[in-house]
């Protein structure tokens, strides 16, 4: 079998246009408790590095295919090489752990919603967003996790309070229900209350419920 024409590591050309966007990712808990459902807003950043890069990985792999079918005629655009993935590292500055991945994202609607089905769609007005997202871990407890939120973003200044998003946990939700809230009241959760303190109401949040132990324990283990 002959090698193939091109490679997806090669590939550095996109179909439609590139925008570049950064975020950061907070989970909040009680760092000498990671496992347990308090703290689940930490525990579950680690999986979520793998499943970006894999998600990278793959979406680049399609754009090659679309790019090898376009007429030789056809515009093109750059395809940023992605930024290599940092693993979860102490930095004293950010009073935690930081760690970074780059993920690629398609705006487009997905195939069969009903934004493809009217006459005015086009798919060139969807763009590719190259997400560079740092995640964060703070060293901290949870009733003072605002301190540490407050001190990593003085590590990535650039990084706008909006695209600072809050993962933690939810009693009021049942186990494994994701949801996310724009600002608002704290519900009685004491780290989103020390962010608050900090950084203000508006902070983003995406709520992972826990449901409400029998015993009313929230520091055990996760099921």
């Amino acid at each position: 079998m002959p090698p193939p024409l091109f490679s997806v590591a090669d590939m550095r050309a996109a179909d439609r246009h590139v925008v570049r966007k950064a975020a950061m990712l907070v989970g909040l808990g009680n760092y000498s408790h990671p496992t347990t459902r308090h703290s689940i807003g930490q525990y579950c950043l680690s999986p979520l590095i793998h499943r970006a890069e894999a998600h990278d990985a793959a979406l680049r792999a399609e754009i090659a295919r679309r790019v090898a079918r376009l007429s030789p005629d056809a515009p093109t655009f750059e395809l940023p090489v992605p930024v290599a993935t940092e693993p979860f590292r102490p930095v004293a500055a950010s009073k935690g752990w930081l760690a970074r991945v780059s993920v690629l994202l398609d705006a487009a609607p997905p195939k069969g919603d009903a934004a493809r089905r009217s006459p005015h769609f086009s798919l060139r007005a969807y763009p590719y967003v190259l997400y560079d997202l740092v995640l964060y871990i703070p060293r901290m407890l949870m009733n003072v996790n605002g301190r540490g939120v407050a001190a990593a973003r003085a590590v990535y200044p650039d990084i706008a309070l909006t695209d600072t998003l809050l993962v933690h946990d939810e009693l009021q939700r049942a186990f494994g229900k994701v949801s996310f809230k724009q600002g608002g009241s704290a519900a009685g959760h004491n780290g989103v209350k020390s962010v608050q303190h900090h950084l203000g109401n508006d902070v983003p949040r995406i709520r992972i419920g826990i449901d409400r132990p029998l015993d009313g324990n929230v520091n055990v283990c996760s099921r």
